[in-house]
């Protein structure tokens, strides 16, 4: 597994080492200093923020701290399409903590793992409310 110091993206590529996404030099995760561990990496780019809430949840009852980037402002501009809006969410994890997110989300796509449907927020179906007429508008008897 490499690391791309420069769009903060994991990769499996190692013959060229570079970066499919922005095309800068990947780095073996072995040979980065421990000092490096703090820093923040793209674990999956997902197409919800509903999604990137389950994988989050997902990965923390592992043990592996997790965060939507920028989640409030994603949040507040739900209707806002393209990357960084509402849909392709990035799903970051520290880097002390990709091999063990990788191997997570490698098993969960091979169907070794399942994540459970019904708890992606916002899909279900909002209730029927029933519409009220206002009086405000009646003469007075």
């Amino acid at each position: 597994m490499r690391y791309c110091p420069k769009c903060a993206e994991l990769s499996d590529a190692d013959n060229p080492p570079i970066c499919p996404s922005c095309g800068g030099v990947l780095q073996a995760l072995d040979s980065l200093p421990e000092e490096e561990g703090d820093r923040l990496v793209v674990l999956k780019w997902c197409e919800s923020i509903g999604e990137a809430e389950v994988l989050k949840a997902a990965l923390e009852a592992q043990g592996i701290d997790a965060l939507i980037e920028d989640e409030n402002l994603l949040a507040a501009a739900s209707g806002w399409d393209g990357r960084g809006g509402a849909t392709d969410t990035r799903v970051t994890v520290h880097l002390r903590d990709a091999e063990t997110a990788l191997e997570f989300l490698r098993r969960k796509d091979a169907g070794e793992l399942t994540l459970p449907d019904e708890d992606v927020p916002g899909e279900e179906p909002l209730p029927d409310i029933p519409i009220v007429e206002d009086d405000a508008d009646q003469p007075k008897a």
